[in-house]
């Protein structure tokens, strides 16, 4: 049997794992416009974006035309609401992994598509316990953590920066990976310009470019909560027992 990868030492691990834990003390939101590429079977999806994600769970993703804005995403608390300008409809639903992988084509609960976009451990990662394995290849060093749902959560990281997050359901199957590039130094901090994102269960991947992000931007909540004009179509769709989509009223 030929040798596994050699351990990455303590020095290494803390290293990394010190980089991580800082950056999720400090970054709390980032607002950007984004270039967005969407691939699922023979799907392909070209799009601008401007994106403002802020933490634990709030989210905006604005779908860019040359007219303005063609459809919004918000996510806040347990609601998700989608707005499209075409036909002026606005849509609330229950903020799912499903319904984000729906409207978003992020297929994960809105807290952990927030800290991912922003190259943050995902909510529930137990970066205070031991690692369960640290590893490493060369200048590259990957460590798994336990999550609290049951799953496994490994981060790689290069040239002393996340380069990926990768998570294992109880079955070992991957449920998704981010993969980080591009950093530049943006005054606050050094943060990816390129993200790209695989989510196996639903044979589809995101790749985002961003263009010029800022970091830690004072937000309302109210960006968040998308409001129906005088002619506004309202509906509610609903998502129970894991059932689809399907309005209710």
């Amino acid at each position: 049997m030929a040798p596994g990868p050699p351990a990455a030492s303590r020095e290494r691990v803390r290293e990394s794992v010190n980089w991580l834990e800082n950056r999720d003390r400090t970054l709390n939101s980032v607002s950007t416009e984004a270039v967005m590429e969407y691939r699922s079977g023979e799907q392909r999806v070209k799009a601008r974006e401007r994106i403002v994600a802020a933490r634990p769970g709030l989210l905006r993703i604005e779908a860019l035309s040359p007219l303005g804005v063609a459809a919004v995403v918000a996510a806040h608390g347990s609601e998700l609401e989608v707005y499209t300008a075409g036909n002026d409809t606005l849509v609330r639903a229950p903020a799912t992994a499903e319904a984000l992988g729906r409207f978003a084509r992020i297929p994960m609960a809105p807290s952990s598509a927030v800290a991912l976009l922003m190259g943050l451990p995902p909510p529930g990662t137990q970066l205070s316990l031991h690692p369960i394995f640290a590893v490493r290849d060369n200048d590259f060093t990957l460590i798994g953590y336990p999550a609290d749902n049951g799953t496994e959560r490994e981060f790689g990281f290069g040239g002393g920066e996340l380069r990926m997050v990768r998570e294992r359901g109880r079955d070992r199957h991957i449920r998704y990976e981010v993969r980080y590039s591009d950093y530049r130094n943006i005054g606050a901090l050094m943060f990816p310009y390129r993200v790209e994102a695989d989510f196996p269960a639903t044979s589809s991947s995101i790749n985002l470019r961003y263009e010029r992000p800022i970091v830690d931007v004072a937000v309302s909540p109210s960006l968040f909560v998308l409001k129906a004009g005088p002619k506004t179509r309202e509906l509610r769709l609903r998502d129970t027992d894991g059932a689809p989509l399907a309005p209710t009223s």
